[in-house]
């Protein structure tokens, strides 16, 4: 029912440069939504392949007017999870919101961690998660902010 609310587009982006977890990607003529960086991207490779997220982190116009995007990856495959703020004086109503797991990458000493609405997490404050039950989190330290989303570690 609030499938409205939510207005993802797909675009072919071409591959400029392929960097260890960065990518620059060439801006097609025909797209038809903003970039800037900060924003959260989600990125998959091939038809039918797995989506990963990641962040813009640079935007240049070339000399030929194309725009170009440097966006870095975040680490691991995200999951799909519903999230609010625990302490019900920082939540914007009682209202889940759409929210991503990653999950930890020990071969690289990544910890899990939780992508979520911009201005939800702090430093010790406390995020509920919902994934077949509830469970409630603190933020660790933040790792990412973005222009619409943070990237934070939990415990």
């Amino acid at each position: 029912m609030r499938l409205s609310e939510f207005n993802f587009q797909l675009e072919s982006w071409g591959i400029v440069d392929e960097m260890l977890g960065a990518w620059r990607l060439a801006r097609p003529p025909t797209a038809s939504k903003g970039v800037a960086i900060g924003r959260i991207v989600a990125m998959r490779l091939a038809e039918g392949g797995s989506f990963f997220l990641g962040m813009v982190r640079a935007l240049v116009q070339e000399t030929d007017g194309r725009i170009v995007i440097s966006i870095t990856l975040f680490p691991g495959r995200p999951e799909p999870i519903a999230v609010r703020a625990s302490d019900s004086r920082n939540r914007g109503g009682h209202q889940w919101m759409q929210g991503f797991r990653l999950p930890p990458m020990e071969r690289i000493g990544t910890p899990e961690s939780l992508v979520v609405p911009t201005g939800m997490a702090a430093r010790g404050r406390g995020i509920e998660t919902w994934k077949g039950e509830p469970r409630e989190s603190t933020v660790y330290e933040i790792l990412d902010r973005g222009s619409d989303f943070d990237r934070v570690t939990i415990f």
